[in-house]
C-alpha cells in the first residue's frame, strides 16, 4: 500500500503560521492537508499517533518547542475530523463512552448487543458520524464550513480519535490479508495469534493498538468478510484478544 505523498510538508513544521487555524478557507484547506502528510508521516515511519485526542496538543507534532508554537484543541479538533472524512481515522470516544456505559472491554463490546455481534463498535462510528452530519451541519459545496461545524460539537466533550496509516477499506484489506495467510475459511483462530503472536506473517501488527484492530475487524464484520466469536465463559469487562476468534466467510 502507498502512503501519502510526503513531498510538500517537512519545511512548514518550523513555520509558525502551521499551528494556527488559517481564516481563509482556501489556505486553512492547504494547512489541513499538511496536517495531514505531518501526521501520516508519524504514523507510518515511527509507528505512532494512532491515537490521538484532547490531550495531544502538548506533545509533537503538534507542539513545536523549537519555535515555541502549538496547535490548539479547537484546531486539532478539526485537523482529525479532516482526516476522519479522508477515512484516515475513526471516532474513538463514543465507543470509548459505550465501553465504560456499559463496562465491557474494547472486545466485550463487539459481543454486548446481540443483534449486532461484532459490528458495534463499527455501528457506534457510524451513528456517531451521522448525529454530526445532520442537515443543521452540512454546508452544501463547502467541504471546510461543514467541518468547521462538526467541530463544535466535538468540542462540547473530551475527543478521541484512531488513526490509520491508511484509508479504511485499505487497512481492512491488508488485515483481511493477513488473516487468509494464516488461517482458512474452515479454521477459527483467536486475534492473539493471527495479530500479536510476533511471526513474521504479523510483524505489521504487532504494535498495532487493540482499539484500531478491533474496529477494523468490527468493519469486515459488517462487510460479512468474517465472523467473531468469543469464549463465553469469560466476562465481558474482561475479554481480551486471546479470548476472541475470528472465522473467515
Amino acid at each position: 500500500m502507498d502512503s501519502v505523498d510526503f513531498n510538500t510538508h517537512e519545511k512548514f513544521k518550523n513555520f509558525p503560521p502551521l499551528y494556527t487555524e488559517q481564516i481563509n478557507n482556501l489556505t486553512l484547506s492547504k494547512q489541513l492537508e499538511i496536517w495531514h502528510k505531518i501526521i501520516n508521516d508519524e504514523v507510518t515511519a515511527n509507528y505512532s499517533l494512532h491515537k490521538l485526542g484532547t490531550a495531544s496538543v502538548n506533545f509533537p507534532p503538534f507542539k513545536n518547542e523549537e519555535i515555541l508554537r502549538n496547535v490548539d484543541v479547537s484546531f486539532l479538533a478539526l485537523i482529525l475530523g479532516y482526516l476522519v472524512e479522508k477515512q484516515y481515522a475513526f471516532y474513538l470516544h463514543p465507543i470509548q463512552f459505550f465501553c465504560k456505559k456499559n463496562n465491557v472491554s474494547i472486545w466485550g463490546a463487539l459481543f454486548l448487543k446481540k443483534s449486532h455481534k461484532g459490528s458495534t463498535l463499527y455501528q457506534i462510528h457510524q451513528d456517531y458520524t451521522k448525529a454530526l452530519n445532520s442537515k443543521d451541519n452540512k454546508v452544501e459545496g463547502d467541504e471546510i464550513e461543514s467541518l468547521k461545524k462538526k467541530r463544535n460539537l466535538l468540542l462540547k466533550s473530551k475527543f478521541n480519535f484512531g488513526v490509520f496509516p491508511y484509508p479504511l477499506t485499505e487497512m481492512a484489506n491488508s488485515v483481511l490479508e493477513c488473516i487468509k495467510s494464516q488461517c482458512t475459511t474452515r479454521d477459527i483462530e483467536t486475534v492473539y495469534h493471527i495479530f500479536y503472536s510476533k511471526r513474521e506473517c504479523n510483524k505489521d501488527f504487532n504494535k498495532f493498538p487493540e482499539e484500531n484492530l478491533a474496529f477494523i475487524l468490527s468493519y469486515l464484520c459488517v462487510n460479512n468478510k468474517l465472523t467473531l466469536s468469543f469464549n463465553d465463559s469469560v466476562p465481558l469487562d474482561s475479554l481480551n484478544n486471546k479470548n476472541v476468534g475470528l472465522q473467515l466467510l
